[in-house]
């Protein structure tokens, strides 16, 4: 009976080992989980702080351009109500050509102007719009990985504790059967010594 406990806890001790091998194995699986997981949820935060800052500069670039709209518009309204007469009065009322010339250029350099401020206004749109879509974008894939990384890490944690339940259980029936061996052995060898104390009475006696 010594001898067969000892042999079953000798096969829970290699039991117990691959056991604990798994389980290291998925702990050490989990630690890279977790890491990543922490680096996930902080490049998470860093994209929600800049993709707040770029809607920001994107409303500001916004109501730059409707501000400007509106101030040409109101320019035009007013060149409206006054007529063509009054361009023509401008430029007219010249003393000479070169003066003409002048005054038509500053009306083409105004109005150039213009179109240059209302394009690079817009302009500045288009690519704070297009930072925000590439922001969005990394921003749901992120969310999407830090989900997955989150569902990996609740399943290895459920794993970890269930191999460690494992292993616990294996050591309490290894160190059950080792105890059980030690106590055998521990009769087995007072009933030895027993009986040679009463073979030597027997041989006195005798």
């Amino acid at each position: 009976q010594a001898r067969a406990s000892r042999e079953q806890a000798s096969r829970l001790r290699g039991r117990e080992t691959q056991a604990l091998g798994q389980l290291r194995g998925t702990q050490r699986e989990l630690s890279v989980t977790r890491r990543r997981l922490r680096q996930l949820q902080t490049r998470r935060r860093t994209l929600d702080q800049q993709l707040g800052a770029t809607r920001q500069t994107l409303e500001q670039t916004r109501a730059s351009l409707e501000r400007q709209k509106a101030r040409l518009s109101r320019r035009l309204r007013a060149m409206y109500k006054a007529g063509a007469e009054r361009e023509l009065e401008f430029l007219l009322s010249t003393r000479s050509f070169a003066q003409l010339l002048a005054r038509w250029d500053f009306l083409v350099m105004v109005a150039e102007q213009d179109r240059v401020l209302l394009e690079d206004i817009a302009g500045k749109q288009r690519q704070v719009e297009a930072t925000e879509g590439r922001l969005e974008e990394n921003l749901g894939e992120i969310r999407q990985n830090e989900q997955q990384t989150e569902t990996q890490n609740r399943r290895l944690g459920r794993l970890a504790g269930q191999r460690e339940q494992q292993v616990a259980q294996i050591r309490s029936q290894r160190r059950t059967y080792e105890a059980a061996a030690a106590e055998l052995e521990k009769t087995a060898k007072d009933i030895q010594q027993l009986l040679a104390r009463r073979e030597r009475q027997r041989r006195r006696a005798g």
